[in-house]
């Protein structure tokens, strides 16, 4: 990639023309997620590894140095998709998920040093994700209580003697999209060990999130914007897409109650509530691609 032959000399052509250098991070960053589709993670791991340490350096725009890190960081996690079931993973490697701990906190110290709080938030986020999706439920607890005091949500977790007061937590919009996702963690890490009085505490607090707003700090689509301080360009990062962080909010809900049984069980109603609005959105997609087929099909008749 970006090389060429002239006389029997390799020539990078982004370090000739200074002003492509900014299209390889980019064009490296398609290029391994095709490998990992093609499912040679190994190389595409490789290829993002020497682009971070080789090619970009501290002087380059800071969004370009954490969106390289977080490429790294989702290719030593990626799942491999077979295009049919006979095409081998080639030099898959196996039980990669704990490995991109190491990387994650990489990211945090480089946030840390540039004092980009957005960054080091969303990177002690993915950590702990890692832990929870890797069912390290030993180190889930430690990750979880510092997240919280760092998104500064531990005072509203306290007893309601002594809980702080106020609007819901999040200043920013990266802020609430991650205390959002800490807090659905939360809920199901303590309704795992069987701690109700702390999962229904996280619960509340997400209802009040979800019923003042908070979904509208997710965007449209999950693309949210983390402002970085002495740079133009803020970073942008793919998160959760708002409507499923909707169904979320029923499921967490459902599975977290402990009264199964009883006339109106709040499992029953959260599960019944949440299948009902699935459905409702599900309609509305199905009307919106009926309504562009029809599109279509008026201009086919032209």
């Amino acid at each position: 990639m970006f090389r060429y032959q002239r006389r029997g000399i390799h020539a990078d052509l982004s370090l000739q023309h200074p002003s492509l250098k900014m299209y390889k991070p980019q064009l490296t960053h398609l290029s391994a997620r095709l490998a990992i589709y093609h499912g040679n993670v190994k190389l595409a791991q490789n290829t993002l590894k020497k682009v971070m340490n080789n090619f970009i350096v501290a002087s380059d725009p800071p969004h370009i140095l954490y969106t390289a890190h977080l490429a790294y960081i989702d290719s030593l996690s990626a799942n491999v998709v077979e295009i049919e079931p006979t095409t081998p993973k080639r030099n898959a490697p196996q039980n990669t998920g704990m490995r991109s701990v190491g990387a994650i906190r990489e990211l945090h110290r480089l946030a840390m040093r540039n004092s980009h709080r957005g960054v080091a938030l969303f990177a002690m986020v993915l950590e702990l994700l890692d832990f929870v999706q890797n069912g390290v439920w030993n180190r889930v607890e430690e990750s979880l209580r510092s997240t919280e005091k760092d998104l500064d949500i531990a005072t509203h977790l306290l007893p309601d003697s002594q809980a702080k007061a106020g609007p819901p937590p999040g200043k920013t919009n990266i802020e609430k999209v991650l205390i959002v996702h800490v807090l659905v963690l939360g809920v199901l890490y303590h309704t795992y060990i069987g701690d109700y009085p702390n999962s229904q505490n996280r619960l509340k607090i997400l209802h009040d999130m979800l019923d003042g707003g908070a979904l509208e700090a997710f965007g449209p689509s999950g693309i949210v914007d983390i402002e970085l301080s002495n740079s133009p360009q803020p970073l942008q990062v793919q998160v959760t897409h708002p409507r499923i962080i909707y169904g979320l909010g029923f499921l967490v809900s459902s599975i977290s109650k402990r009264d199964p049984v009883g006339r109106k069980p709040k499992r029953r109603v959260y599960a019944n509530e949440g299948i009902i609005s699935m459905d409702k959105e599900l309609k509305k997609e199905v009307i919106c691609v009926y309504r562009i087929s029809s599109v279509l099909g008026s201009f086919a008749q032209l």
